[in-house]
């Protein structure tokens, strides 16, 4: 539809300043997303570019981008929508933890294929970060040790209590008390 064309054309434009045959291609490209994915032109541009700019990825990176959440989308239940939102509110913290987009999308992957309620675990994360980064210098590594740390207790009362490496923290004080 030509409204969708002009749309996407003009957001690529305002947005990332492209034009010519690279705002053509561009805009081809999210044209074909958008069917795949069943979102809108537009918005779909505005997600798109959002992700990018917190991940520091260039006008070039886009279609690798559309092919990643396209996959990641017939992946699991989680819309294109929750997806892009994800990677732009949690992209702080997935880049503390040393994550690519490919990564975190694996990882939201993993949740949703999981049964776990994303949103929860996102907020997890977020407090995680936080409090791992005021008790040491290689947030990745202690996030992995907890996560370890967890999987080798028997149940939630010994995970929950259990002392993540020399941190001095236990996993409550990592993840939170709704942990």
């Amino acid at each position: 539809d030509l409204s969708d064309v002009a749309g996407a054309v003009a957001e690529l434009n305002t947005r990332l300043g492209v034009t010519g045959p690279v705002v053509e291609s561009l805009a081809g490209d999210v044209l074909k997303f958008s069917q795949h994915t069943g979102t809108d032109a537009v918005k779909s541009v505005d997600s798109l570019v959002n992700v990018s700019k917190r991940w520091n990825l260039e006008a070039s990176d886009m279609g690798s981008l559309m092919d990643d959440l396209t996959t990641a989308n017939q992946a699991c239940e989680l819309s294109v929508d929750e997806m892009t939102g994800y990677l732009t509110t949690n992209s702080v913290q997935f880049q503390a933890l040393g994550y690519s987009v490919e990564d975190a999308l694996a990882l939201m992957i993993s949740f949703s294929d999981g049964g776990a309620n994303t949103s929860s675990v996102m907020m997890g994360m977020k407090q995680a970060v936080a409090n791992l980064s005021d008790a040491t210098d290689d947030v990745p590594g202690a996030f992995q040790l907890a996560i370890d740390t967890i999987a080798s207790c028997d149940d939630v009362s010994e995970a929950l209590s259990a002392t993540v490496g020399d941190t001095g923290k236990t996993v409550q004080d990592v993840f939170g008390k709704r942990a």
